[in-house]
């Protein structure tokens, strides 16, 4: 696998398209007109089901994983921490099991909705996620003063 096959994806507009965003990012970084930091979320990315979801397929995951993650110390033996996690990776295959863990979202299925404040999108007052039934769950942050009307009118994003 090379590294175009997920970071551009199958199709002459998605790679031409990479190609002179790639000639933008080295005139910039060339000249120092980039962003400092570098902004996010990046606008202008291709959708992960167009890309990731050729190998990362939601019923591939399974389970539970564990996750070791070393980091070292900023002392003179650059002592060594090791950060176990035992992460909900779950799946999205009925048939295995049930779908819940981590990549609930990813399943098809299941639609979740959000609106953004900001543009880096950290602050997300509302959320809506819709199951495979189509019921749907409403979660509002306690802090939020968006009105009824304010989230009807507002653009929502869709998760992928």
């Amino acid at each position: 696998m090379e590294c175009v096959d997920c970071h551009v994806g199958e199709g002459a507009r998605w790679y031409v398209k990479s190609k002179l965003n790639g000639v933008h990012q080295l005139y910039s970084v060339t000249f120092g007109l980039y962003d400092k930091p570098i902004k996010s979320p990046v606008l202008n990315m291709r959708p992960a089901n167009d890309t990731c979801a050729h190998c990362h397929w939601s019923e591939k995951f399974q389970g539970s994983k564990l996750k070791v993650f070393d980091r070292y110390a900023y002392d003179q033996n650059n002592t060594l921490r090791k950060i176990r996690m035992l992460m909900n990776v779950g799946g999205g295959n009925p048939d295995t099991g049930p779908v819940t863990g981590i990549h609930w979202h990813m399943n098809l299925s299941n639609q979740i909705d959000f609106i953004a404040t900001d543009p880096q999108r950290q602050v997300i007052p509302w959320v809506q996620a819709k199951d495979r039934n189509g019921n749907l769950t409403v979660y509002s942050a306690a802090n939020s003063t968006l009105t009824p009307e304010q989230i009807a009118s507002t653009p929502k994003r869709r998760m992928d």
